[in-house]
């Protein structure tokens, strides 16, 4: 579709992607919450919290996936146990966020593996040396020197950020098409077709566009114009 068709988000519009983020925030919330209560499930729970982020994503709301992430992580402070959450504050979330982003802009693998260890291994010194946690270890840390932690932990992650990849490609698409978009609720208030495939932006849509006929279609419309031209013609009679 061309780029000249759009227009800028409607006021409703920008209702439903800011609670569409309002609920995937909610839901990551509770899963890192879930994460403190069952502490054997932190990594699971940290990577369907970030699975969750990645449904505005699929939808190419950017600005909505960033706010369900800045919402579900600074609440997460409240639940008291930092050392608990902050391994989904500095990695399962953003790192969620820029699988979703990099599928998007089909970023080829030798770019993004190559950037995605990078922050791995900045995340695990920041949460080893500052905050005293790697996540899924809590006893006997200090005891393992950080190499060995940030090379088992980078494969580790890796292999988890390819699952959420993964996640993002077959899973996702099909949690998202649950929800309605905006422009399909609006289409069957006014009886009027909108199509955004191509659309990149978080705050703009398309206008209407013809929607081309069927055979059936044709078939029907040519029909009601023979009829007409008949009635005509006895008119004139």
């Amino acid at each position: 579709m061309r780029k000249d068709a759009k227009r800028k988000l409607t006021r409703q519009g920008a209702i439903y992607r800011i609670a569409l983020a309002g609920i995937c925030s909610a839901l990551s919330l509770l899963l890192v919450w879930l994460s403190v209560v069952a502490r054997y499930g932190t990594l699971g729970f940290f990577v369907a919290a970030g699975i969750v982020l990645m449904i505005p994503l699929s939808k190419k709301y950017y600005l909505s996936a960033f706010f369900a992430y800045a919402v579900s992580a600074g609440l997460s402070f409240l639940v008291g146990d930092i050392a608990s959450i902050i391994g989904y504050v500095i990695y399962f979330g953003p790192m969620a966020l820029l699988v979703g982003i990099f599928a998007n802009k089909n970023v080829k693998l030798f770019i993004s593996l190559p950037i995605q260890a990078c922050y791995t291994v900045g995340a695990l010194a920041l949460l080893y040396f500052v905050f005293g946690s790697v996540v899924v270890s809590y006893d006997a840390l200090f005891d393992v020197d950080f190499w060995i932690i940030a090379t088992v932990g980078t494969v580790v992650l890796l292999t988890i950020d390819v699952v959420e990849w993964f996640a993002y490609r077959f899973v996702v698409p099909r949690i998202s098409k649950v929800l309605r978009d905006y422009e399909n609720i609006k289409n069957s208030d006014s009886n009027s077709t909108y199509i955004d495939e191509n659309d990149d932006s978080p705050f703009e849509e398309f206008d209407t566009f013809v929607v081309p006929l069927t055979n059936d279609d044709k078939a029907d419309s040519e029909k009601k114009g023979s009829d007409r031209d008949d009635l005509n013609d006895e008119d004139k009679r």
